[in-house]
């Protein structure tokens, strides 16, 4: 009976332990999982999600003027992983700058930081590895453009963009240009860190353009938080210019389609289909401008930027052309100016960008008097 008694007890025994370390191991996953969760919000994972397709679509327009025209989906990964990675150490950045202003929003007062479930050394550390890693990736399996590229971006936006937002208004416009480089990194990575072509500097002109009425609903529908949080905004200080510039720069975005038939970046189709796009947002801009500070419609008017701009470049994807789809009519010279259309030289390089190929003509070939000519692509 003893030893049967000393089984049962030792079965018993053993039970709990085994219901104890089920409660540990389910201790630990929840652990890992809220942990999971802060890494996401620290990296702003939904922005850092438009960031990326922003570059990806940069990356797959720009592989039309590869040299095979192809699409390198591998690298397109590897673009995609790096572009995520800095995207997310500058986000986390970003917060780490802001947690006391943080605090005293309601839009903002649960994030890790702020909230207290992270400390500011390890946030520091999901910063540093995701920094380190993404321009690593994008050095290694990339170019040294686009890599470079990447840690400009986390500069400009947690070393500029995010202190200026307590100083000055023009901060909107520099975060403009944070959103306009990933596209560029992109195409940089398709082109082994060529920019030259006019087109990829369309596209980056582009995501800077539609930034302002997207950034500007957003200032006006929390204009409130941004004043407890000590942020100058237009939305504050001049809600009818906030409004104006939104809607003004959404009138900006009506050559988009134009010019990418123009340039033969796209077919007609998508002409069509961006004015379509372009004018709901022009009417959404155009009611916030009628009441400035109202949220109706400055919620209106975010969400309709905010739908705008996947629904633009995937149509941008889906009516892309290549070079060799360019075909000269019959009987016409196959010939070309080497120079681009006027228009694009308003486009200048940003800094530790390569120079434009066509600026860089050699005297040589400009003093010998005759006209370069190139013959299209077929």
């Amino acid at each position: 009976m003893g030893v049967l008694d000393g089984k049962v007890y030792g079965d018993f025994g053993r039970l709990g332990a085994g219901a104890r370390g089920a409660r540990s191991g389910d201790g630990l996953a929840r652990r890992a999982k809220g942990l999971v969760k802060c890494y996401l919000r620290l990296g702003k994972h939904k922005l850092s999600a438009l960031v990326t397709y922003t570059g990806a679509v940069g990356f797959v327009m720009g592989s039309a003027y590869s040299s095979d025209g192809l699409v390198d989906y591998e690298m397109l990964g590897w673009t995609s992983v790096g572009t995520a990675l800095c995207a997310a150490s500058a986000n986390c950045l970003n917060q780490l700058y802001e947690i006391k202003r943080d605090a005293v929003m309601s839009r903002t007062n649960a994030r890790p930081l702020p909230a207290g479930r992270v400390s500011k050394l390890h946030a520091l550390g999901f910063a540093a590895v995701t920094g380190i890693l993404g321009y690593g990736i994008l050095d290694r399996k990339t170019d040294r453009t686009t890599a470079s590229l990447g840690l400009a971006n986390i500069a400009l936006y947690a070393g500029v963009y995010t202190p200026l937002k307590v100083i000055h208004p023009i901060n909107t416009w520099v975060g403009a240009v944070v959103g306009a480089i990933p596209p560029l990194m992109g195409w940089s990575a398709a082109n082994a860190g060529d920019l030259s072509h006019t087109n990829a500097w369309l596209l980056g002109g582009a995501l800077f353009v539609w930034q302002i009425p997207h950034f500007h609903a957003l200032a006006a529908l929390y204009a409130k938080d941004y004043t407890k949080g000590g942020y100058k905004m237009l939305a504050q200080s001049n809600p009818k210019l906030n409004a104006r510039l939104g809607a003004w720069m959404a009138y900006t975005l009506l050559p988009l389609g134009p010019l990418a038939v123009h340039s033969h970046m796209t077919s007609p189709v998508f002409a069509v289909e961006a004015l379509g796009l372009n004018l709901w947002m022009i009417r959404s801009a155009e009611k916030m401008l009628e009441n400035p500070t109202s949220t109706v419609a400055a919620r209106s008017c975010f969400r309709a930027s905010i739908t705008y701009l996947p629904l633009v470049l995937a149509a941008l994807m889906i009516h892309k052309k290549t070079p060799k789809d360019v075909q000269p009519h019959e009987g016409e010279a196959k010939l070309t100016s080497s120079r681009p259309p006027a228009y694009t030289t308003v486009f200048a390089s940003f800094p530790l960008l390569p120079c434009p190929s066509f600026l860089m003509q050699t005297s040589e070939e400009e003093g010998s008097g005759t006209e370069t000519t190139t013959e299209l692509e077929k």
